[in-house]
């Protein structure tokens, strides 16, 4: 457990080197008990446990500009230029500056200030990107709400987020909370001056533990992000971006705020998501020219490409990302689309969305196999990435190592979270300057020669089979490869006891010293398991006292029957061989 001036805690492994600026303060102790030290001393305001003192500092000279602002510098310059498409209508820029001026009024009337979440529910539709604008610009932490999640989750992230006011269609019923239309309005006046170090949104991400964790993004990060994936997708005034991404997760914010600050216009996928072939026939309708999509949507829609089919639609750009791109699906895609640029995406949401691309060409694909994942390519310019093992010392060059991810994109931490966000976020080495962290993120991944970042899997998916360490992710490829199989999945059988069995001689000796029930009580069940091995199940020879393992072709009723009278052991070529488990006592 260590500590740098400012008072902010990190976790780290005891044989972890010494970082500059940061002095132990606890341990080497367990996890739990550094977990339950850092929420006994560490109460953060940015992630909402403490009133915060005020705002954070302003951007300097060529620092990050908030979304709010650069968007208003955007309507200012091309007022008249197209903003929004959706199926409740379009909006130009001055007319969608105005409306989020008018919701930032009524937002700050009601008590929004830096630092307060507030939920956003509502369709994909125009209304949502105002109200989003509006959260930003009025100063409080952006939390997007997706409709279609069940009504329980929805009450769930609101109630942690601590949220007084919201902005939603109807009535939905959160309790203490103040819920504004999106055609609020209220002075049109100054947003007020917001840092770098500000909230800007909270996103949900799985936990481990079955609870979301809620990620807090400051508007530094945000603003850094939007400017490096802005100038690497060539976004400019007359480009149209497709929105199709789940709106409750992070990349919705990137396909609606980067267009829009970099005069581009947004168009809205439809409140109810379009299928492949529905967006097969808008491309060309809408004059797209990026598309951003999920690896398993953008796989039905090249399925369904003919080649050339929209090589004069004006489609420019397809970006994927988000889950394991295919080497194969790659190929086909630059077979039927020669002249779009393809770009794999990488990133997380500790780390404000995008982190590395990759250009996917037929020379960085090489000879790979076809169900390999394609590489995610370098990081953006300002973003460090490392591989180190479990030390957090770096690996050598090809060797495989667990990602981490540095620079000015990082998130603040887990919103009400301190322990989490203590563990995740750790001092970085390599900064060269004070207090400077870098995310853990959990992926596995290796440098190629050519500096291209390949991603291998997880560091938690590592099991053990017969004392052997298994990768599933090496099983999967094997299973990927069969020709009837598309896509495979390996996960490990948790229920099962870790202790290695006793043998089965030790076991039947220790059954037959236990001492005897009562008279006219029934006997005591042994302890051997109750399913014999299927190479055992031989009706005639097994003497297990229950079989549900029928022997290979041969129906049901071909079973063992249980024989409670016997003693519970395998046939006498089996005998020695720890195969067979003792049954878990209950406790």
């Amino acid at each position: 457990m260590i500590r740098d001036a400012s008072g902010r805690h990190a976790i780290r492994p005891a044989a972890a080197a010494r970082t500059d600026g940061w002095e132990p303060v606890f341990g080497p102790a367990g996890r739990q008990e550094c977990r339950a030290f850092v929420d006994r001393g560490w109460r953060p305001p940015e992630l909402g446990l403490a009133a915060r003192s005020g705002t954070g500092p302003r951007p300097g000279p060529g620092g990050p500009v908030p979304v709010y602002e650069a968007f208003r510098a955007r309507a200012a310059r091309d007022p008249e230029a197209l903003a929004v498409l959706g199926e409740g209508g379009t909006l130009s820029y001055r007319e969608l500056a105005l409306r989020a001026a008018r919701l930032v009024g009524a937002l700050r009337a009601a008590g929004v200030r830096p630092g307060d979440a507030v939920p956003v529910r509502l369709p994909r539709d125009v209304d949502l990107v105002v109200a989003w604008l509006a959260v930003l610009g009025a100063g409080g932490g952006l939390l997007p709400v997706e409709p279609s999640w069940p009504a329980e989750r929805q009450d769930r992230v609101v109630a942690r987020c601590g949220a007084a006011v919201a902005v939603a269609a109807g009535a939905p019923g959160w309790p203490g909370v103040r819920v504004l239309g999106p055609d609020a309005a209220g002075p049109v006046e100054e947003p007020p001056p917001l840092g770098p170090g500000d909230l800007a949104y909270l996103i949900h991400t799985s936990g481990s533990s079955g609870v979301p964790k809620c990620v807090a993004v400051a508007h530094g990060p945000l603003a850094f992000t939007l400017d490096r994936v802005g100038r690497a997708y060539g976004l400019a005034p007359g480009d149209r971006v497709l929105q199709l991404g789940a709106l409750g997760f992070d990349t919705a914010l990137e396909q609606v705020l980067a267009p829009l600050t970099r005069g581009a216009a947004v168009v809205l996928g439809g409140v109810d998501a379009w299928a492949p072939t529905e967006l097969l026939e808008r491309i060309g309708e809408l004059r797209l020219t990026v598309a951003d999509l999920t690896p398993a949507y953008w796989h039905h829609l090249v399925a369904q490409l003919e080649p050339g089919e929209l090589g004069r639609t004006g489609l420019r750009l397809v970006l994927v990302g988000g889950d394991v791109v295919h080497v194969d699906d790659c190929r086909a895609f630059l077979a039927r689309l020669p002249g779009v640029r393809l770009l794999n995406a990488y990133g997380v949401s500790e780390a404000a969305i995008t982190s590395t691309l990759c250009e996917v060409t037929a020379e960085v694909l090489g000879d790979a196999a076809a169900t390999a994942p394609a590489p995610i390519g370098r990081p953006l310019p300002g973003v460090r990435v490392h591989l180190l093992d479990g030390r957090l010392e770096p690996v050598a060059p090809g060797e495989k190592g667990e990602i981490h991810l540095a620079g000015p994109g990082l998130a603040l931490g887990y919103w009400r979270d301190a322990a989490a966000t203590a563990e995740a976020f750790v001092p970085d080495p390599s900064a060269g300057e004070p207090g400077a962290l870098m995310y853990r993120t959990g992926d596995t991944g290796r440098l190629r020669p050519d500096g291209v970042l390949e991603i291998l899997g997880r560091v938690d998916e590592q099991v053990k089979v017969g004392g052997f360490r298994v990768d599933p992710g090496e099983v999967e490829a094997v299973l990927a490869a069969h020709p009837e199989v598309r896509l495979a999945k390996v996960l490990a059988d948790r229920t099962a006891p870790t202790a290695a069995p006793p043998s089965p001689r030790t076991t039947r000796r220790r059954t037959r010293r236990r001492p005897a029930r009562r008279s006219g009580s029934r006997r005591s069940a042994p302890t051997w398991r109750t399913t014999c091995p299927r190479s055992w199940s031989r009706p005639r020879s097994c003497r297990w006292r229950r079989c549900r393992s029928p022997r290979p072709g041969r129906s049901t009723a071909g079973r063992c029957r249980p024989r409670p009278r016997r003693r519970c052991t395998p046939p006498r070529r089996h005998r020695g061989r720890a195969t067979a488990f003792p049954r878990t006592r209950p406790s």
